[in-house]
């Protein structure tokens, strides 16, 4: 089985509707993908420049899970891209905000970390990231 934990920064940049529908799709990727949503407490003042979105994968991708594994990560950004385009649409008086997915693995380490600058940009891998927050 892949475990996959998603985790916004801020517990208010994400409805419950939206990480369930990530949660969804993701889980709709292959019957061995099982998905769990982890919204943490509100912690300071959660001003962030970027909408930050963490995604854990706590199974090694070995085997049968390396191909599941990088759809599941493609999937993600995939949404994060759509669902950003979709905000531009309903809301084009919010100014843009640039959106970061974190992919990492079992023991912490960064697989991918992906901003994407405009909701009609492609998406980027940044420079050096950190471990597990």
């Amino acid at each position: 089985m892949l475990k996959v934990s998603v985790r916004p920064t801020n517990p208010y940049e994400f409805t419950d509707l939206e990480l369930e529908d990530l949660a969804a799709q993701l889980s709709e990727i292959d019957e061995a993908v099982a998905v769990q949503i982890n919204v943490p407490p509100q912690r300071g003042y959660g001003v962030h420049a970027s909408e930050v979105l963490h995604l854990f994968l706590e199974t090694a991708l070995t085997g049968g899970f390396e191909a599941v594994g990088v759809k599941v990560i493609e999937s993600t950004i995939g949404w994060a891209q759509a669902r950003w385009k979709k905000e531009q649409q309903e809301q084009p008086e919010l100014p843009p905000r640039a959106r970061v997915v974190t992919i990492y693995g079992p023991r912490g380490e960064v697989l991918k970390d992906v901003r994407i600058d405009l909701p009609d940009g492609q998406p980027r891998e940044k420079g050096l990231a950190h471990q597990r927050p």
